[in-house]
């Protein structure tokens, strides 16, 4: 028995630190992930509204984890914009942005901030960033699908 105690400490020593290795290998595969991701939303990203008031271009900038929208007419004229924070969520396939902080410097809301949080599914394909908003389980708002292009360079 006296021998055992030492075997069994020595088999526990390389067991948990098998499991920590494969923790730290996670973490790493987890935060390349993530990295990857914050990557390849960054830059520019437009799309085209037509409503009863005409054309609208809606430009936002992701730079870092901030969010600049800016809203323009079809003359060019800057009608809103808005700052915000985001982070980015991975779970398994499932991709979730999230903004906050939204200051509102431009337009009819200037001044406004919206500090609460806001989420929404997403993901990018190429050089098309799709918004899935409504679909999580805490969201009392209608499923849409917004489609951004990346502004070209």
């Amino acid at each position: 028995m006296g021998r055992m105690i030492p075997l069994l400490l020595a088999a526990f020593f390389f067991m948990s630190s098998g499991l920590q290795a494969e923790d730290a290998s996670r973490n790493s595969t987890a935060e390349d992930e993530a990295a990857r991701e914050l990557a390849a939303i960054q830059g520019i990203w437009i799309r085209t509204v037509t409503t009863d008031q005409g054309e609208f271009t809606i430009t936002k900038d992701h730079a870092g984890h901030t969010t600049s929208l800016v809203i323009t007419d079809a003359g060019g004229n800057v009608v809103e914009e808005k700052h915000s924070k985001f982070e980015l969520n991975i779970d398994g396939p499932v991709r979730i942005f999230t903004f906050s902080d939204n200051v509102f410097v431009v337009g009819p809301n200037r001044g406004r901030v919206a500090p609460a949080p806001q989420s929404y599914i997403y993901r990018v394909v190429g050089d098309t960033f799709y918004e899935f908003r409504g679909l999580l389980t805490d969201q009392n708002e209608p499923i849409n699908v917004i489609t951004w292009k990346r502004a070209k360079e």
